[in-house]
């Protein structure tokens, strides 16, 4: 159990890290709190810190530096997030309010304007629609030979894909359609492509087509593409800028994971709040200097996904937290 004294020099020592990126010493302290004691009493309190692990020693200087253990009990114990709206939330409320927006266009500039606010590198899973069910299907013609295939799911989600078809005859694209609506009516939509692909043969479809293998392909990828899921990304380069990243190992991991989409993998898709993973609490090595927060959303629709922040361990926790609360608790009451 830290004592009062204990927990204020931690509290300092994590927020002037946060501010400056600079090992904290004890004249440092004196400046920042009044502690009512000597420098030497801060000194012993440091060591007794260290000692239990709070705190460490860096190599070049003789101030301190949190821990890992520093963090999170300055996550879990110390920081009081203020819920009172902040001068970047009018920003938020700007995104959401604005009508002409569809569901995907809010995430992408919410997750660029997180990015903006915060100098980090911002992730939004989008919600997966895997596990709607097939409504309507209308197809629009854009060219000689390509046509739009515009899919509408019982949460009301409209996803739109293009097609690309040789000698595309509309009159029979309209048969097309009409069938696929009767066949997928209700159809989960992770169940569509092989739905297309298989019972198809069954159906007066190939009556209507002399390339029915060509279409059928066109339409299968189509709503493949359909359930992938959603990645949004910006500042994915913020980091690279943060003295964590001086290390050529971490950029390369770093880059790595973003082509490769690894990086997704540190979000917990799976947490009913807040979750702050510090240092080796994440999966990737390259994340060892490291946070990650992450606050699941759930749309009107019952849709559901998450948002994150990945920044170096020395976060501005009290800032970033609650901002992706509000938007996360944005997320779950716009509609569109």
């Amino acid at each position: 159990m830290l004592s009062e004294r204990q927990v204020a020099i931690l509290k300092s020592i994590v927020e002037e890290f946060v501010s400056s990126a600079e090992p904290v010493g004890s004249k440092r302290l004196l400046e920042l709190e009044k502690l009512q004691c000597s420098s030497a009493t801060i000194r012993n309190e440091m060591a007794e810190l260290e000692k239990l692990g709070y705190i460490e020693k860096t190599h070049t200087s003789s101030g301190r530096i949190p821990s890992e253990k520093g963090y999170r009990y300055y996550v879990d114990q110390i920081l009081k997030i203020n819920q009172q709206k902040d001068s970047n939330f009018p920003k938020v409320d700007e995104i959401f309010g604005n009508f002409l927006l569809g569901n995907d266009e809010i995430i992408d500039r919410t997750t660029k304007l997180i990015s903006d606010l915060t100098s980090y590198t911002s992730m939004v899973l989008g919600p997966s629609s895997s596990n709607s069910l097939v409504k309507k299907i209308q197809l629009v013609k854009i060219a000689a030979n390509e046509a739009i295939v515009i899919i509408v799911t019982d949460s009301g989600h409209v996803e739109k894909r293009k097609i690309v078809v040789e000698e595309m005859n509309m009159e029979e694209m309209t048969n097309v359609v009409r069938l696929l609506n009767e066949l997928l009516l209700n159809v989960p939509v992770n169940q569509v492509s092989d739905k297309i692909r298989y019972d198809f043969g069954n159906t007066e479809l190939q009556e209507y087509l002399q390339y029915h293998e060509v279409l059928i392909d066109a339409f299968a990828r189509a709503f493949s593409k359909f359930t992938q899921d959603k990645y949004f990304v910006s500042g994915e380069y913020n980091l690279l800028y943060e003295p964590e990243f001086n290390d050529i190992n971490n950029v390369r991991g770093f880059i790595r994971a973003l082509e490769q989409k690894d990086i997704f993998r540190i979000i917990d898709k799976n947490s009913t709040g807040v979750t702050v993973k510090i240092g080796s609490e994440n999966r990737l090595h390259f994340m060892k200097d490291c946070a990650v927060i992450s606050v699941p959303y759930q749309l009107p629709t019952g849709e559901i996904g998450t948002i994150a922040v990945v920044g170096p361990k020395r976060m501005n926790y009290r800032k970033v937290i609650p901002l992706l609360e509000y938007i996360a608790g944005n997320m779950s009451e716009f509609k569109r």
